[in-house]
């Protein structure tokens, strides 16, 4: 479920949800069942359900407080942190943080809990400095939080993330988007999407800015064909970006990617894009998103 979640593939995760839910719940491994929740509800966001989100969080809850497991209860009070921080609530964020509990850490300080590397008060407390403007104490924390990461690659692209945000926030954008940069490198290779999008509105604004900084070197002719540049087409595809048809014209003499002509062929052959987006294990947005860009290099409008 994680990794359907992580990937993006929500129409994938959700049957699984539906079938598996009330299984999970009966695990017997704690970090299992808080990834399993998290992404369920986070799946839930993204779709537009806010309040079935809210309801798993208050099941997985329960659940810590039902088999006193108290890492259960404070990964459902960070998720609820971090949704107000998202949604501009930060008084009530700041509250909810202030009330939980600290849990028992690991015997080893270098250890982390698997369930950590999606939420926990580690990220936590970053992404609550971070909208305070307290930029001393996110750096601080970042470092921290790094040197606890032993070569973990997900958590590595996190940190990148937090950074990135961190000195976009202080005003540093050319520092912010290295920090970006080196997130996409690290994220490309295993397609990871959801860790970019489930921090919000500023980090889909920085990919807009990378993308369009792409496009006009494009343009001018100042740089080759860049691998991150097709990632972050899934990655604002998957945000809902529309970029826009006046955007894309230097498409126009570029020749048709692989892919672009995998679905081309499917079109050809009247294959729609939802049966599309399942034979190739992608989204329909993304397809959307590929067939404009193909619409627009033929200059098909």
């Amino acid at each position: 479920m994680f990794a359907l979640y992580e990937a993006n593939d929500l129409a994938a995760l959700e049957p699984l949800c539906a079938q598996f839910q009330r299984g999970i719940s009966e695990c017997v491994t704690l970090d299992f069942i808080a990834l399993a929740y998290l992404s369920i509800s986070r799946m839930h966001d993204a779709r537009g359900r806010s309040a079935e989100a809210q309801e798993v969080l208050d099941e997985l809850e329960r659940m810590g407080h039902d088999s006193h497991l108290d890492r259960l209860v404070s990964q459902a009070d960070w998720e609820r942190v971090r949704r107000a921080v998202l949604a501009g609530e930060l008084d009530r964020a700041t509250a909810l943080a202030q009330r939980i509990a600290p849990v028992c850490p690991p015997l080893d300080p270098h250890w982390i809990y698997m369930a950590d590397d999606m939420e926990g008060e580690g990220f936590g407390r970053i992404r609550l400095a971070i909208a305070h403007h307290d930029h001393a104490l996110a750096s601080q924390l970042i470092a921290r939080e790094r040197a606890r990461q032993t070569g973990r690659v997900y958590r590595d692209i996190r940190l990148h993330v937090f950074e990135a945000l961190l000195l976009n926030d202080k005003g540093s954008p050319n520092g912010a988007h290295r920090s970006l940069r080196k997130a996409l490198q690290l994220a490309r290779p295993g397609r990871y999407v959801r860790c970019f999008l489930h921090e919000g509105r500023a980090i889909v604004s920085m990919l807009r800015e990378e993308y369009q900084h792409f496009l006009q070197s494009a343009d001018e002719g100042q740089a080759a064909p860049d691998p991150d540049r097709d990632f972050i087409e899934l990655l604002l595809a998957a945000s809902g970006t529309d970029l826009g048809q006046p955007r894309c014209r230097h498409h126009l003499t570029d020749p048709l990617s692989e892919r672009e002509k995998e679905m081309l062929q499917f079109l050809a052959n009247g294959v729609a894009n939802k049966e599309i987006a399942s034979r190739l294990f992608v989204s329909e947005n993304t397809v959307k998103f590929h067939l404009k860009n193909i619409y627009s290099k033929l200059d098909a409008g």
